[in-house]
């Protein structure tokens, strides 16, 4: 037993130097070194050589591109429909009575003689009272209408472009009565408008020695006309109140031709009467005197 031991022991030592060179190879294998082959893919793939990691690269993924937000088309706003403002029916305007105020009264006749104008001057209370007729200034115009010939249209004329703009008149506050007169007459029978100014302290009209006028006259037709006058007169007496505080108001008036008549106010105002009306009036009466 002891002749074998060595022969064991050398055994022993040359298998596990075997032992310790198989573990050298794994281990140079393992650590990277040049020259070894690296373990293929997992699923196959081709195997490279060298000092890459043998992993193929990733195929990118493709980047999708936003679709472009398309730009909103502008919508025009409907514009609103206005609402048609209603017209007024016309209304008849009264004529003139060619004194320059409306009057209501029917349309007179041609060819018919009336007491086309009546004109009245006096004087009335501060504040409104009875008519105190001036049978100087006041006059009675008998007067009818006739049919005139078409008055041939006016060549025009070119107006001056320097005409200085006209100052406003001076004005007073003025009473302005309004009403109708009626005249009996056998001749002549007249219903009319009637229209009387009065200043609103009793004082004088501006150049005329009364404080008061008045005026009635007849609807003239609403065609062209001539007028014809047929006579004139004074007034021979008026009563009549005229304070604003009493109306309406009825009076009486008689003319120096014998007849007779009536005169009624309704209404009055208070107005800034310019002066240029007032004198209008008074020319009128003072041309019939």
């Amino acid at each position: 037993m002891q002749h074998h031991r060595p022969a064991r022991r050398r055994l022993l030592t040359r298998v596990a130097a075997a032992g310790v060179a198989s573990l050298s190879l794994f281990a140079a294998g393992c650590s990277g070194g040049g020259g070894t082959t690296a373990l293929p893919p997992a699923g196959g793939g081709v195997t490279s050589n060298g000092s890459g990691s043998g992993v193929p690269p990733a195929t990118p993924t493709p980047t999708v591109k936003p679709s472009a937000t398309p730009t909103p088309v502008a919508t025009a706003t409907p514009t609103a429909t206005p609402t048609p403002v209603p017209t007024a029916a016309p209304t008849s305007t009264p004529s003139s009575g060619g004194n320059g105020f409306a009057c209501s009264a029917a349309p007179v006749n041609l060819n018919q003689p009336y007491y086309a104008d009546i004109l009245l001057a006096g004087d009335v209370p501060a504040n409104g009272g009875a008519f105190a007729l001036n049978a100087q200034l006041s006059r009675w115009i008998e007067a009818k209408f006739v049919p005139s010939a078409p008055t041939p249209t006016p060549v025009p004329t070119t107006a001056p472009t320097d005409v200085p703009v006209p100052t406003p008149p001076p004005a007073r506050p003025m009473f302005v009565y309004s009403g109708t007169y009626h005249i009996d007459s056998a001749t002549a029978p007249t219903d009319g408008c009637f229209t009387l100014i009065a200043t609103t302290d009793g004082s004088h009209l501006i150049g005329y020695p009364v404080s008061s006028e008045g005026i009635g006259y007849v609807n003239t037709p609403q065609t062209q006309v001539d007028t014809i006058l047929l006579g004139s007169g004074k007034i021979s007496a008026v009563a009549l109140n005229l304070s604003p505080a009493a109306l309406p108001a009825n009076g009486t008036i008689a003319l120096d031709d014998g007849d007779t008549g009536t005169i009624s106010v309704q209404s009055v105002q208070t107005q800034q009467l310019p002066l240029s009306r007032v004198r209008s009036l008074m020319n009128r009466v003072q041309g019939h005197r």
